[in-house]
């Protein structure tokens, strides 16, 4: 519902703001049935579709993981993170993706 609101009230406006959004938390099927692993490519694929729908874009700005859980290997979650940048839905830094509440152990050598 947020992401709706915020595309409505930026028409016109996209180049002259930030965006910002989170995935990987219950959202009740907005993003497809997950299966409780929101950390997967294919769940990360889907619910950057499902937010860009919703925001009228073609890229989020700040792309962030509310929680990695143990279902998913880390090294999926960053890969599926990168592709995005790749696509271009993510725009390369200094526009970023980024993992919140994650314990630095979790993450690969390198991060």
């Amino acid at each position: 519902m947020s992401e709706q609101l915020l595309g409505e009230a930026l028409k016109g406006h996209r180049d002259d703001v930030v965006i910002a959004t989170k995935f990987g938390m219950d959202a009740e099927g907005a993003s497809g049935r997950d299966f409780g692993v929101r950390g997967s490519r294919r769940y990360i694929t889907r619910a950057v579709e499902e937010s860009l729908r919703r925001l009228g874009t073609d890229r989020i700005d700040l792309h962030q993981f509310h929680t990695p859980g143990p279902a998913t290997p880390i090294e999926e979650t960053l890969a599926a993170l990168d592709s995005l940048v790749q696509q271009g839905k993510v725009p390369p830094p200094p526009r970023r993706s980024g993992l919140g509440c994650c314990r630095t152990t979790r993450l690969p050598a390198g991060c």
